[in-house]
């Protein structure tokens, strides 16, 4: 298995205490070094939601809405098989979150290149400087999810106006 379809990162902060720097905060640091999507799960009262609007660096008002069922479901060929089945327990009960990549402030030009090849399930599979380059990443990408008739989700994003615009998706 390469590192662009690795199952993407669960993080299990449903039993953190919340006054000391812990496991989960050094988790989402490595999550988002990857730049690749993932999902953290706190307890029901979503303890925890504030620190993680701050290592996002967003308010806590654009974090991602709760993952139910279904999108849990929509993501089961990117997680691990153990994780799917444990986020399906738990989800009724804690707060549930899917975390991508593309909508970050850490990902923007000039730390990323204006073109991205990204995929909604796994997150930001490379970077260029020129949509050529991007093309040839993309096909790429895709001739290895072909092989695994596994549907990749996957396009080319283009900084422009302050936002990450679509210009080709799969």
């Amino acid at each position: 298995m390469t590192a662009m379809n690795e199952p993407i990162r669960v993080i299990d902060a449903s039993q953190e205490d919340f006054e000391e720097k812990s496991d989960w905060e050094a988790q989402i640091d490595r999550a988002l070094g990857l730049r690749r999507n993932f999902v953290v799960v706190f307890g029901p009262s979503g303890e925890g939601l504030s620190r993680l609007a701050e290592m996002l660096d967003c308010p806590p008002s654009t974090l991602p809405e709760k993952l139910f069922k279904w999108g849990i479901h929509g993501l089961n060929d990117v997680l691990r098989s153990e994780d799917y089945h444990w986020l399906l327990s738990v989800y009724g009960a804690d707060d549930v979150r899917f975390i991508e990549q593309l909508r970050l402030a850490c990902n923007r030009p000039p730390s990323l290149k204006p073109y991205l090849v990204y995929c909604e399930r796994r997150g930001v599979i490379s970077d260029h400087a020129a949509l050529e380059e991007a093309r040839i990443a993309l096909w790429k990408y895709l001739e290895e999810f072909r092989q695994v008739k596994v549907f990749p989700l996957a396009g080319i994003y283009y900084w422009e106006n302050h936002e990450w615009v679509a210009l080709h998706q799969i």
